[in-house]
C-alpha cells in the first residue's frame, strides 16, 4: 500500500521529480497546470497571505469553484501552517452567517458570484473582515476588496517551514457539514484522513483476476481522473490526492452537465470517476448512441448503486465500484474490487476499520437487521478529528468510542452491508418501516421514470403516508394512476405511495443530490 504523506508535501515530490508532468486540467478553460505549475503558484499564494499576516494555525476562508487556482489557493494555505475552511458558493443570509462565524475567518477568499452575499453578510454583523475576489480584474469601490491582479503581482518566492515534516495530525481543511441534522457543523479533517479517503477512492489495494494489482492496473492506463463535484466537498479533495500518488491527472469541472460529461471524457482521455445515482441516471437516461461505448473510461464509482447498474457498465463498456462515506469518514466501506454482489451493497468494511450495526443503547443488532452504523479506525488520525468549536455536538458523536453515522443499515452473512436509509429519512407508515432508498430504486426501474424521490407525509390517521416526486424520461406519457397501479404489482401494500407528482428538476444540493428537506417542507402542492 501506498505510504502515508500529506497532500503540500506529495506535490512538493512531485514538483521535483514529476516537474513537467500535467496535474491539472481545466475543463472550461482547456488550459494545463503541471505538477512544477501548481507548486510555484501555491508557493505564490502563500508569499501573499503570509504578506496578509496569516501564519500557524490561523483560519482562512476560501468560496471558490473547483478549478486549479483553487488547488494552488489550498496549498498555499496549508505551505503556511494555517487552514483552510472551504465553503459553498451559493451561501447566503443566516448560513453564510453561521460559516463566518463559526470559521472565524479573517481574510476569505471568493468569486465575483459570492461578494454581494458576503458584503451584505458582514455589514449586517459588523464583521471584520478582508476578502480577495479571484477571477475578475475590475476594481472594486469597497476598500475591503482586493482583487486577484494585486496578487499576481507579488513576489514568487516564499519561507515556510519544511513540508517534509508536516504532521499526518494536522488539519488539512474544516468542511461544514449539509446540516441536514441541525446547524452545519465544521468538521476538522487532519490529512491522514485525506489520506486514507485516497486510499478508498478507487480500488488500489488488492489484485484482480489476473493477478495483478489494481494499482499497477490504474498506473499503466496513465490514470486520469474527472472530476466534476464542488471544491467545498470530499469528492472533489481525494482524487487529487489518488492521483498525485498515482502521478495522474485530474481533469476539474465546477459542476456536473450531462451533455458535456463524455465529450469531455474523451477528449481528456479520462479512465476513471465518481457519479452520484442520479448522475448516472442521467447519463442512462439519455438516447443511446452508437459510440457509446468508444471512450476511455474504464471504472466509474457510482454511489449509490443504481438498480441498472449492470446495463450501464455494458452500455458504456466501464466498469464499477461503490463505495459508503461521510465527510467525517474515510472511506470504510467498499466493494470488493468490481465485485457488486448485487446492486444494493454498499460493500464490505475496508481492512484497517471496524463497524458495528446498533441498537439505541448502542448494543448490536442481528444478522439482517436495521440499526445505527458506527465505526472506528486502527489507523491514527484516518478519520474526523472533531467538530470546530462543538464540543458538545463531537461527544455524542464519539459516544462510547465509536463515530455514530445517523445511518441505518443491515449486514448479511457474508459481511456485505446495505445502507438502508438516513435514520430521519425512514418513512413510518401502518407499524412498518420503508426505506426511501429502496422505494426509489423500485420506482426508477419502471420504464418511463428517469429519477424519483420518496418522502414521508403528515397523515390524518397517524404515522405518515407515502408520496413519490419523480420526473419522467423524455417523451414518457406515464401517467400518476399508471405509476401506482406498476407499483401495487410489485410492492407490498404499505409501500405502495398515496401521492405521486411529476417535476421537471429537484431541489438539489451543489453535489446533485436531492434536497428532501425542501420536499417536505412544502409537499402538498396543486400538481400532488
Amino acid at each position: 500500500m501506498l505510504d502515508p504523506i500529506t497532500f503540500p508535501a506529495l506535490i512538493a515530490k512531485r514538483a521535483l521529480e514529476n516537474a513537467s508532468d500535467v496535474f491539472l486540467i481545466d475543463a472550461p478553460t482547456d488550459h494545463s497546470w503541471t505538477y512544477l505549475d501548481i507548486y510555484n503558484r501555491a508557493r505564490h499564494w502563500a508569499n501573499a497571505l503570509r504578506l496578509r499576516g496569516v501564519g500557524p494555525s490561523d483560519h482562512v476562508g476560501t468560496m471558490l469553484l473547483n478549478t486549479p487556482e483553487s488547488v494552488a489557493i489550498w496549498l498555499g494555505i496549508a505551505y503556511l501552517g494555517a487552514v483552510e475552511i472551504p465553503g459553498n458558493i451559493d451561501y447566503k443570509g443566516s448560513l453564510l452567517q453561521h460559516y463566518i462565524s463559526l470559521s472565524k475567518v479573517k481574510i476569505l477568499i471568493t468569486i465575483p458570484h459570492c461578494l454581494d452575499n458576503i458584503l451584505t453578510t458582514i455589514s449586517e454583523t459588523n464583521q471584520d473582515l478582508e476578502i480577495i475576489s479571484i477571477g475578475s480584474d475590475a476594481m472594486h469601490p469597497d476598500n475591503r476588496i482586493t482583487m486577484v491582479s494585486e496578487i499576481a503581482e507579488l513576489d514568487v518566492d516564499c519561507q515556510f517551514g519544511d513540508i517534509d515534516t508536516f504532521n499526518l495530525s494536522s488539519p488539512a481543511s474544516v468542511m461544514f457539514t449539509s446540516g441536514t441534522t441541525g446547524r452545519s457543523k465544521g468538521v476538522v479533517i487532519p490529512w491522514m484522513q485525506l489520506h486514507e479517503s485516497a486510499l478508498g477512492w478507487m480500488p488500489i489495494g488488492g489484485k484482480d483476476e489476473n493477478g495483478q494489482t489494481h494499482s499497477e492496473f490504474y498506473q499503466s492506463l496513465d490514470p486520469c481522473y474527472y472530476s466534476p463535484f464542488p471544491f467545498h466537498h470530499m469528492a472533489s479533495r481525494a482524487p487529487l490526492h489518488l492521483m498525485a500518488l498515482l502521478r495522474g491527472r485530474v481533469v476539474l469541472r465546477p459542476a456536473f452537465k450531462t451533455d458535456l460529461f463524455w465529450d469531455e471524457v474523451r477528449r481528456y482521455g479520462c479512465t476513471s470517476t465518481e457519479l452520484l445515482g442520479t448522475m448516472a441516471l442521467f447519463l442512462f437516461n439519455s438516447p443511446e448512441l452508437p459510440e457509446d461505448a468508444k471512450n476511455p473510461m474504464r471504472s466509474v464509482m457510482i454511489v449509490p448503486l443504481i438498480g441498472n447498474h449492470e446495463a450501464f457498465a455494458s452500455r458504456f463498456d466501464v466498469r464499477i465500484w461503490t463505495v459508503y462515506n461521510m465527510t467525517e469518514l474515510s472511506v470504510p466501506i467498499v466493494s470488493d474490487g468490481f465485485d457488486l454482489v448485487n446492486n444494493k451493497t454498499s460493500g464490505r468494511i475496508r481492512p484497517g476499520y471496524e463497524a458495528r450495526i446498533v441498537d439505541g443503547e448502542d448494543f448490536p443488532v442481528a444478522i439482517g437487521e436495521t440499526g445505527e452504523l458506527i465505526i472506528r479506525s486502527s489507523t491514527p488520525w484516518s478519520l474526523m478529528a472533531g467538530y470546530l468549536d462543538m464540543p458538545e455536538a463531537t461527544t455524542e458523536t464519539w459516544k462510547n468510542l465509536w463515530f455514530h453515522t445517523g445511518d441505518g443499515f443491515r449486514i448479511d452473512n457474508d459481511g456485505n452491508m446495505y445502507f438502508v436509509d438516513r435514520l430521519k429519512d425512514t418513512i413510518r407508515r401502518r407499524g412498518e418501516n420503508i426505506s426511501s432508498i429502496e422505494l426509489e430504486n423500485e420506482v426508477q426501474l419502471i420504464e418511463g421514470i428517469a429519477v424519483a424521490a420518496a418522502i414521508g407525509v403528515p397523515s390524518q390517521v397517524g404515522e405518515e403516508d407515502v408520496k413519490v416526486v419523480a420526473t419522467r424520461s423524455p417523451n414518457s406519457k406515464l401517467s400518476e394512476q399508471d405509476l401506482i397501479e406498476l407499483l401495487a404489482a410489485r410492492l407490498p401494500r404499505f409501500m405502495v405511495p398515496r401521492y405521486v407528482e411529476w417535476v421537471v428538476d429537484f431541489p438539489r444540493t451543489p453535489t446533485q443530490k436531492i434536497q428532501k428537506a425542501v420536499l417536505r417542507q412544502g409537499w402538498e402542492t396543486p400538481s400532488t
